[in-house]
């Protein structure tokens, strides 16, 4: 009986470490190739969201 409950408890972690790597490479996208204009400082998240969509127009 221990037996299956430990294997039912690593099946979980399992599920929430997939889980926690799939949310950490959602909030960590890398985006190249796209000319950047930051002399001023830092980009707005708005002005980089304008460029990635005026980049993938004409896909």
């Amino acid at each position: 009986m221990g037996s299956a409950i430990l294997s039912s408890r690593v099946a979980e972690l399992h599920g929430d470490v997939v889980y926690l790597q799939s949310l950490s490479m959602r909030n960590n996208l890398v985006f190249t190739n796209i000319p950047e204009d930051n002399a001023p400082g830092n980009e707005t998240s708005e002005e980089s969201g304008k460029k990635l969509q005026n980049t993938w127009k004409p896909l």
